[in-house]
């Protein structure tokens, strides 16, 4: 899916453009970058059991990418959420 298809499919579900978000399962981080388009403000949880390519994200941007190392075996703490991105995220 090219990184244009992304941003189509998240822009309606941001109806503010501010706060927290995860992405749980995100892989490449492809979603986590849409979501980062459509945001003024906040931090995006990118989560991934394999998160390497995912700390490309950090900085850069006033949407802070927060990169987490974990999967859906253990509880996982995360602040109050505005949104859940889950795509394709396997068990």
């Amino acid at each position: 899916m090219p990184p244009s298809d992304a941003l189509t499919l998240r822009r309606p579900a941001v109806s503010f453009p501010f706060g927290a978000r995860a992405g749980l399962g995100a892989g490449t981080g492809m979603f986590t970058l849409a979501l980062r388009q459509l945001l003024e403000s906040g931090t995006i949880y990118a989560v991934d059991k394999n998160p390497h390519v995912l700390w490309s994200l950090a900085g850069g941007s006033p949407v802070e990418a927060v990169v987490l190392e974990a999967g859906f075996t253990r509880p996982l703490e995360l602040p109050l959420l505005g949104g859940i991105v889950m795509a394709n995220a396997p068990q």
